[in-house]
């Protein structure tokens, strides 16, 4: 199966990320992946609210860029 890339960065501060409830990172992340559609995930940071999940779909070749903001 083709793969693509998901490359996720959060700001101001970085919580662990999980894709597809995995844990896969924190703060700035570029991973590879199957095309296809995934879930995204933020973890807590004290002071800060977590980012609500979305959905990213990756496409063979190309890289799906994600910039979340945690906000106090």
């Amino acid at each position: 199966m083709a793969k693509g890339y998901l490359h996720i960065i959060t700001a101001p501060v970085g919580g662990d990320i999980f894709v597809n409830n995995e844990y896969r990172g924190t703060k700035d992340i570029n991973i590879e992946l199957e095309q296809g559609a995934y879930t995204v995930t933020f973890g807590n940071v004290a002071g800060y609210v977590a980012p609500a999940p979305m959905s990213i779909t990756v496409n063979p070749g190309y890289v799906a860029l994600v910039t979340i903001e945690y906000r106090k």
